[in-house]
């Protein structure tokens, strides 16, 4: 059972950072173009990693199916480390670090930079999912939760991720109540419900627009490391 579940959890990184990486590599279309991939550190750091990997591997005498099978880390997902085609957890690098004798540490910490830029991806995904769907409440809410959830979370900045979310719950609730409320006291003064239909549709359509300016600003703001910590709503996560 045990290798069953440490295969199909290799698979399931491979699947994801495979998707991921089939995103245009530098820029994702909106009506304006912002980065999407984070920064050539990443790149550089996924290097150094791969190749402390493979040069320890080679020195401990062994070969990529050997080290799949003592390590039980799927043989695919092993030739994308040492490609450096792929993220891998934390946990999958203990195991390789256990295997070939490397400090752990000192793999994190070559390791620790990209992570920050690859959780900066997922983030700035969930902000691309919340604006591709933001006419179509309440699916603003549920594709970057799957995104957060299905995807590989990020560990050092999920108090972000969960901003992300929040923000489009209040969003979602504030801009359907206004929606209402709209009819509602259009409907008390005009009596007529065509006035009403328009003027709440005008109304939800402003809210609409102001999201999807915020997302844009702090997709933006996600890719200077110094406004990370930006907030845009409480956390309710």
């Amino acid at each position: 059972m045990w290798v069953s579940w440490r295969k199909l959890q290799s698979a399931s990184d491979t699947l994801i950072n495979g998707l991921i990486k089939k995103l245009p590599s530098h820029y994702f279309y909106l009506p304006i173009y912002f980065n999407f991939t984070g920064s050539e550190l990443f790149n550089m750091d996924l290097k150094k990693v791969s190749e402390k990997i493979r040069e320890a591997r080679k020195q401990e005498g062994l070969s990529q199916e050997s080290l799949a099978a003592v390590s039980n880390i799927s043989l695919r997902t092993i030739q994308r480390i040492e490609k450096a085609d792929v993220t891998p957890r934390k946990s999958t690098l203990k195991i390789l670090s256990d295997h070939l004798k490397i400090n752990y540490q000192e793999l994190i910490s070559e390791s620790e930079e990209q992570d920050v830029s690859a959780e900066v991806r997922i983030l700035k995904f969930m902000n691309v999912a919340a604006l591709l769907t933001a006419f179509i409440p309440p699916a603003n809410v549920f594709l970057p939760f799957i995104i957060w959830k299905v995807g590989k979370k990020p560990v050092q900045l999920p108090h972000i991720a969960g901003m992300i979310i929040s923000f489009q719950i209040i969003w979602l609730v504030v801009s359907l109540g206004l929606f209402m409320l709209t009819i509602l006291l259009t409907r008390m003064i005009t009596e007529e419900a065509g006035e009403a239909g328009f003027t709440s549709l005008l109304t939800y359509l402003i809210c609409v627009l102001l999201n999807v300016a915020i997302l844009i600003w702090h997709t933006v703001k996600l890719g200077n490391k110094a406004s990370l910590e930006t907030r845009i709503s409480p956390n309710f996560f």
